[in-house]
C-alpha cells in the first residue's frame, strides 16, 4: 500500500471521527456524564455521592460501530465545615472511545472540582463554579487495521508486515476545562430550573496521528438549561436544551421527559421522553428508577440526509445512575 493510500486512509478516519463531534466524546444522555458537559455539575446532586455509567454504540447498522464508554463518580466534601445550603464537590471521570474496529482509540481521565455557593437564606438558589483537568491518550492500533500487503488467498493476516513505517502513533496531552451553573429550586411549588455554560479544550492542545499529521484541537463551548415542573402529586415534566459549538460545528438538542411515580409510598418511577438533535436525530428515551438506582435507554434515529447513505448514524445508549436515596427529597434526584 503506497504512501498516498496511507494518507487517504487517515483522511477518511479523520472525516468519520469529525462526524462524531470533531474528535470529542458525544452522548445523547448527557445527564449520565455530567462532568463531560460542565465541570460545574460536579457535586450538583442531592445525595452525598453519585456514580454513573454510560455505554454508546453508534452506526451499528452500517458496519463497524463507534463504541464509547464512560464511568464517573463525584461526591461532596467537608459538608460539616461548609455553610448549610452550599456544597463543594470533587469528581473523577473516565471516557474511552473506539472506532474502525478499535484501530483508533481515544481515552481520557479527568478530575474536577466545583463549589456551589448559596444565594439565599435557604440555599434554594445556588451558583456553582467548576474546574477540570484532563489527561488524554490517542493511539492507532495497527493490529486492528488491514493493509494490502497483509492480504492472502485466505483473507487478511495482521501478523504479516505492512511494508510501511509508522511513528508517533501514540499521542498524550493534558487539557483544562471550566464551567458555571445556576440553580433555582422551589420545593413548595415543585419548580426547579437551571442554566449553565462551559468551555472545554481551553488550552487547544496540538494533537498528532502520525509524525506528519498535526492539528490543534479547537475549544468546545456549551450552554445548557432545564426546567422541572410538578404537574401532579405523582408526576413531573422536565424540559431541557443543550447547545454545543466546536470550531464551525454546532449541535442543538431539545426535548422533555415525563417522570411518573408508580407508587406513592416509595420511589419507583417510570420516565418517558424524547429529544431532538437539530437536523440530525430523534432520540426517544425510556427510564426506570427505584430508590437510588436509575436505568435509561435511548435510540438515536437518524432523520437527516445521512440516513440515505449506506452507513446510517443510528445509535443506542444505555445508562446507569446511583445516588443514595433520601425519601424526603425523592423528587428531582436525577436530571434529564
Amino acid at each position: 500500500m503506497n504512501y498516498i493510500k496511507i494518507k487517504i486512509l487517515f483522511c477518511l478516519t479523520m472525516l468519520l471521527i469529525s462526524r462524531a463531534w470533531s474528535q470529542t466524546f458525544h452522548f445523547s444522555q448527557f445527564h449520565t456524564v455530567p462532568m463531560a458537559l460542565n465541570p460545574a455539575l460536579t457535586g450538583d446532586m442531592q445525595g452525598p455521592y453519585r456514580i454513573s455509567a454510560n455505554y454508546r454504540s453508534q452506526w451499528v447498522n452500517g458496519g463497524t460501530p463507534y463504541l464509547t464508554g464512560a464511568l464517573g463518580a463525584d461526591f461532596h466534601l467537608l459538608k460539616k465545615y461548609i455553610p448549610e445550603g452550599s456544597r463543594w464537590g470533587l469528581g473523577f471521570n473516565i471516557l474511552n472511545d473506539q472506532s474502525n474496529g478499535g484501530g483508533l482509540q481515544n481515552s481520557q481521565i479527568s478530575a474536577s472540582s466545583a463549589y456551589h455557593i448559596k444565594m439565599d437564606e435557604l440555599g434554594n438558589k445556588t451558583l456553582g463554579l467548576g474546574f477540570q483537568g484532563s489527561y488524554h491518550e490517542r493511539k492507532i492500533n495497527l493490529a486492528k487495521l488491514n493493509f494490502e500487503e497483509q492480504f492472502t488467498g485466505e483473507g487478511f493476516v495482521n501478523t504479516l508486515p505492512t511494508g510501511e513505517v509508522f511513528t508517533d502513533i501514540n499521542n498524550k496531552y493534558f487539557d483544562f476545562n471550566a464551567g458555571l451553573i445556576y440553580n433555582n429550586r422551589d420545593s413548595v411549588k415543585g419548580i426547579h430550573y437551571y442554566i449553565g455554560a462551559s468551555a472545554y479544550n481551553i488550552l487547544e492542545p496540538t494533537v498528532a496521528l502520525t509524525n506528519l499529521q498535526y492539528y490543534h484541537l479547537p475549544s468546545r463551548y456549551s450552554g445548557h438549561a432545564g426546567l422541572s415542573v410538578r404537574v401532579s402529586q405523582l408526576s413531573d415534566i422536565k424540559f431541557s436544551a443543550t447547545y454545543l459549538q466546536m470550531a464551525k460545528a454546532t449541535n442543538l438538542t431539545i426535548g422533555a421527559a415525563w417522570d411518573r411515580s408508580l407508587d406513592s409510598k416509595s420511589s419507583t418511577n417510570l420516565i418517558l421522553g424524547s429529544w431532538y438533535r437539530w437536523d440530525d436525530a430523534l432520540i426517544p428515551y425510556v427510564g426506570f428508577r427505584k430508590n437510588s438506582f436509575q436505568l435509561g435507554l435511548t435510540y438515536d434515529a437518524t432523520v437527516s440526509s445521512l440516513k440515505t447513505l449506506s452507513i446510517t448514524r443510528n445509535a443506542y445508549e444505555l445508562s446507569f445512575i446511583f445516588i443514595p436515596w433520601d425519601g424526603n427529597a425523592k423528587r428531582g434526584v436525577n436530571w434529564y
